[in-house]
């Protein structure tokens, strides 16, 4: 028997995880620059 109000169902806490991984990926990627102008890329660390 499927559960409809259980936590993985809901559309809204599903679209919400989904935007802050989103916007959490631009911010330690592309938008890197806008955020922490002056700070070095770890690329020892990222690699």
């Amino acid at each position: 028997m499927v559960d409809w109000t259980h936590w993985h169902n809901e559309p809204l806490l599903i679209g919400a995880l989904t935007l802050a991984c989103w916007a959490y990926a631009l911010a330690v990627g592309p938008w890197r620059f806008r955020i922490a102008p002056g700070a070095p890329f770890p690329g020892r660390q990222a690699a």
